[in-house]
C-alpha cells in the first residue's frame, strides 16, 4: 500500500488518492460499481453520503488489502450516524496518525499553538454540521485555507487528541497538553498565532458591521488606574468567554475574541516637580 494514502483524513480524499495510484478514472470506478458516473461524482464531491452497504464494493474495486480496508472503513465511519462507530473510527484514525507523527512531540504542540487555523478548527468541530472533510473545512474557515492545510491541521488535532466524540455522539474538543514545550518556545509560538489573528482582524474590517466589532483608543493614565483597567478587562474577557461556554446552541459559527492592552510609552518621571522647583 502506498504510504501517502494515509495522508487522507476523509474517505473521499482516500478514494481519489487510490484512483490516482491505480491509474483509474471515476468513470471506470462507477462502471465497476454499477453506478452512474454522476452518482460517483456526487459522492466524491461531498454532495452525497457514502451508503455503508457500498463500502465492501468500493474496497473490492479499489483493490484494498486488509490494512487499507481497515483505514478506509474507519474514514467512512467518521461520518457514521452511529455514536459507537464514530468513536471507534476516531480511535483507529488517531492511533495511526500518532504512529506517523513527528519524532519530536514538542514540534506538534508548537505547531498547534503557532497556527491560527488550529484554534479555529478545534472550535469548528463543536458546531452543527461539522464534517471531518478537509475540503469542507478549507471552504468553511474564513478566510478560506488550502485543502492541504486543512488536512494537516485536522491530522494535528487528531494526533494531539484535541478532538473527540462526546456522550451525545457529537464531535467536540478536549485540552491540549503543552508540558513538552519550553516557555520560550511557547511564547514564540503564541506570538506567531497572534500575528496570524492580527492579519485576520485586518481582513475582517471589510466584513458587514453586524458580523464584527472593532475599537481602538490610546490613553494616558496613572499606574493605579492602569492596574484597575487591566483587572476589569480580564473580568470582561472571562465574562464573554463564559457566555460562549454557556451557549445552549445550536452552534454554527466560530468567532475570535481579541483583546489587547499594552504600553506604548516608557514611564515618565512622576517625582518631577510640575512647577519646575526643588
Amino acid at each position: 500500500m502506498q504510504d501517502d494514502w494515509y495522508d487522507a483524513t476523509d474517505w473521499r480524499s482516500f478514494v481519489e488518492r487510490v484512483l490516482e495510484g491505480r491509474e483509474l478514472t471515476q468513470r471506470e470506478l462507477a462502471k465497476r460499481l454499477d453506478l452512474s458516473e454522476g452518482q460517483v461524482s456526487m459522492m466524491l464531491s461531498g454532495r452525497r453520503p457514502m451508503d455503508p452497504a457500498r463500502v465492501d464494493g468500493f474496497a473490492e474495486v479499489l483493490g484494498l488489502d486488509a490494512e487499507a480496508r481497515v483505514w478506509f472503513e474507519a474514514l467512512v465511519d467518521l461520518e457514521s450516524r452511529s455514536q459507537r462507530s464514530r468513536r471507534a473510527a476516531l480511535a483507529t484514525v488517531t492511533s495511526r496518525l500518532q504512529q506517523r507523527a513527528s519524532p519530536d512531540p514538542a514540534a506538534d504542540v508548537h505547531d498547534a499553538i503557532a497556527n491560527w487555523p488550529f484554534e479555529v478548527l478545534t472550535e469548528l468541530v463543536s458546531c452543527e454540521g461539522f464534517r471531518p472533510d478537509p475540503r469542507w473545512i478549507a471552504q468553511t474557515i474564513t478566510p478560506p485555507i488550502s485543502e492541504d492545510e486543512a488536512r494537516r491541521t485536522l491530522q494535528l488535532a487528531m494526533r494531539l487528541g484535541r478532538v473527540a466524540v462526546d456522550d451525545r455522539g457529537r464531535w467536540t474538543i478536549t485540552d491540549v497538553r503543552t508540558d513538552s514545550v519550553l516557555p520560550k518556545a511557547r511564547a514564540a509560538a503564541s506570538a506567531l498565532q497572534r500575528k496570524g489573528f492580527a492579519e485576520l482582524a485586518a481582513i475582517a474590517m471589510f466584513r458587514p458591521a453586524n458580523e464584527r466589532h472593532d475599537g481602538s483608543v490610546t490613553m494616558a493614565v496613572s499606574e493605579e488606574r492602569a492596574d484597575r483597567i487591566l483587572a476589569r478587562l480580564r473580568e470582561l474577557e472571562q465574562e464573554l468567554v463564559q457566555l460562549a461556554i454557556d451557549d445552549p446552541g445550536p452552534r454554527n459559527r466560530v468567532l475570535h475574541l481579541g483583546i489587547q492592552l499594552f504600553p506604548v510609552s516608557e514611564y515618565t518621571d512622576t517625582d518631577a516637580d510640575p512647577e519646575g522647583e526643588g
